[in-house]
C-alpha cells in the first residue's frame, strides 16, 4: 500500500482578516513553510522560513532587537518584531533560507510539485 502524501502548505504574509484558519492548519497539514517574518496561522513551527533580502540580511549579521526594530518599526507592530526576533534567535527547528530575485525560479519550482 503507498504511503499517504505529505500535507504541504505555504504561507504568505497577508493576513486573513475575517478566517480563523489556525485549527485548519494545525490539524490537516504535515509540513508548513512560511515567508518572511509571518508567525500567523496555526501552532506549528513551520519547516522553512522563507526570507527576502533585506530579512535576510538581519538574520545573517545577528542584527540586535534594536536594529530589528529600527528598520522594521514603520512596517510591524513593536510586538510583533519582538516575537520575531525571539523566533529568529532561538529556533533550532527551521530552516531559514533567502532565495534571491524575488524567489521567481524557485517559485516557479513549488508550482510544479
Amino acid at each position: 500500500m503507498d504511503e499517504p502524501a505529505e500535507r504541504l502548505l505555504l504561507c504568505g504574509s497577508k493576513p486573513y482578516y475575517n478566517l480563523d484558519i489556525n485549527k485548519l492548519i494545525d490539524n490537516n497539514f504535515d509540513t508548513i513553510f512560511r515567508c518572511n517574518m509571518n508567525l500567523k496561522y496555526g501552532s506549528k513551527l513551520p519547516k522553512i522560513q522563507f526570507l527576502n533580502c533585506h530579512v535576510n540580511s538581519h538574520y545573517l549579521k545577528k542584527s540586535s532587537i534594536t536594529q530589528w526594530k529600527t528598520a522594521y518599526k514603520n512596517m510591524c507592530y513593536e510586538n510583533m518584531i519582538d516575537k520575531f526576533y525571539t523566533y529568529i534567535t532561538s529556533n533550532n527547528y527551521t530552516k531559514f533560507v533567502y532565495l534571491p530575485d524575488n524567489y521567481t525560479k524557485e517559485g516557479k519550482m513549488f508550482l510544479h510539485l
